[in-house]
């Protein structure tokens, strides 16, 4: 089987994909077939927005502001944009 070439989405399509797993109303599979990913790409939105409630952070702000920064991030502050250091 051929591999697929690797897809760049939009902030735009990344914040559907993490909306529709902070509804919680999907499995990762039905997620995955939903939006054309591959399940480990829903798994890792399900783990970021986990992530967020356990840190008592609001997902929806906290993954928008992430998405937003995240082009003009320094790699040297990426930990700043982690939900235990996150500040809305």
């Amino acid at each position: 089987m051929a591999r697929r070439p690797r897809r760049n989405h939009s902030p735009a399509f990344k914040a559907k994909v993490a909306v529709a797993a902070i509804k919680g109303e999907k499995t990762l599979v039905e997620l995955a077939q939903d939006f054309d990913l591959h399940p480990k790409a829903a798994a890792i939105a399900y783990t970021l927005i986990e992530t967020a409630k356990l840190n008592a952070v609001d997902p929806n702000g906290w993954l928008a502001d992430t998405l937003a920064r995240i082009p003009d991030c320094k790699i040297t502050k990426v930990d700043d944009l982690m939900p235990w250091k996150w500040r809305g």
